[in-house]
């Protein structure tokens, strides 16, 4: 995402989870990061891979971490966890979305959505080829989609369902000869 956090931002934020870390696993920190050297280097790796989340990603992984883990999180477990979040309060995540998209019934425009995105990204995918193509393809090309349509909405974009335009029913009358003769017919 082109809405990823700021660099002053992700600063702040790796400095703050490696305190958090410190405190939290203690042991297990000191053991790990044994020197400043080891934590500064593995401060800007972090850094380094967590930059095109963010922030708000980054903040609910890392309260995730501390109220799940017993133990201190790898980078790679602290990737999957961010790539897991919601993308803002709004917007979900892009596995929610999928799933939410899979399991919409026509008319889809009707379907109760989370959030507008997921049902523009899902048109724009198709809805047949959620259960037609193979979920990886399909699931790929929803996420280049939904990323695209999440970054507009964070930056303000509005997206609405189209409205649905409803026919009214069509009253179907009979004459009354033709209604007479088929009382007759059915004994009535």
């Amino acid at each position: 995402l082109k809405t990823s956090i700021s660099k002053e931002d992700l600063i702040v934020f790796v400095n703050e989870l490696f305190e958090n870390f410190e405190l939290a696993y203690h042991f297990n920190f000191s053991k790990v990061y044994d020197s400043q050297n080891k934590i500064d280097l593995a401060k800007r790796l972090w850094a380094k891979t967590l930059k095109n989340f963010n922030k708000f990603q980054l903040q609910m992984a890392m309260k995730d971490v501390f109220l799940n883990n017993e133990y201190l999180p790898t980078l790679n477990e602290f990737v999957k966890l961010s790539s897991q979040q919601a993308l803002s309060e709004e917007i979900p995540s892009v596995l929610h979305a999928f799933d939410e998209a899979r399991k919409s019934y026509d008319p889809h425009v009707s379907f109760k959505w989370t959030h507008p995105i997921i049902y523009f990204a899902g048109k724009k995918v198709g809805w047949n080829n959620f259960h037609d193509q193979q979920k990886t393809l399909v699931m790929h090309n929803f996420k280049n989609y939904y990323l695209e349509y999440a970054e507009q909405a964070m930056n303000g974009k509005t997206f609405k369902l189209p409205h649905i335009k409803t026919k009214p029913k069509e009253k179907h009358f009979i004459d009354r000869e033709t209604f007479l003769k088929l009382k007759e017919k059915l004994n009535l």
